[in-house]
C-alpha cells in the first residue's frame, strides 16, 4: 500500500537538515533524509505499526526540522542525549503517546522507544522496510 503523507512543514532550504545533522555529527542513510526533505512534519497515511512485542502502535507525526514547529526533532534529540543518555538514537517520528520512532546509529537499525520504560527495540532493518510495514 502507498503511504501518503498529511500536514508537510515544506522546507525551503534543504542544508537546515544537512547542517543540523553535521553538528550533531549524525549521519542518516539517504532514504531517511530523502524523506525529511519530502515531508519534514508530516503525518503518514497508513500510520499504524507493529512493536516487537506484538502491539499495534499509530505513529504521529515525521519530526519538523522548522524552528517554530511544535514537532521539532531539536528538542527531542536534545531530550535523548541530556535526560536519558542515548545519544545513538536520533529520533525520526513521535507516536500519540509521548514515545519515539529513531535510528539507532550504532546498529544502523529502525527502533522503537518507550519512554515511561526507557527502552528501546528494533522494529525494522531500514527505512525503507519501516515505511512499507506501515498499515
Amino acid at each position: 500500500m502507498a503511504v501518503s503523507w498529511n500536514f508537510v512543514e515544506p522546507i525551503t532550504e534543504p542544508s537546515i537538515v544537512t547542517r543540523y545533522l553535521e553538528a550533531q555529527k549524525v549521519i542518516l542513510p539517504t532514504e531517511i533524509i530523502q524523506h525529511i526533505l519530502a515531508y519534514n512534519g508530516g503525518a503518514p497515511t497508513p500510520s499504524c505499526f507493529d512493536s516487537p512485542y506484538g502491539q499495534e502502535h499509530e505513529v504521529g507525526y515525521l519530526l519538523s526540522y522548522l524552528p517554530d514547529s511544535a514537532q521539532s526533532v531539536y528538542s527531542v534529540r536534545n531530550a535523548l542525549i541530556e535526560e536519558h543518555h542515548i545519544p545513538h538514537l536520533f529520533p525520526l517520528m513521535d507516536d500519540n503517546f509521548g514515545n519515539y520512532i529513531c535510528y539507532d546509529t550504532q546498529e544502523n537499525r529502525i527502533v522503537y522507544w518507550l519512554h515511561e520504560e526507557h527502552i528501546y527495540a528494533t522494529i525494522a532493518e531500514n527505512w525503507e522496510e519501516f515505511i512499507s510495514n506501515l498499515y
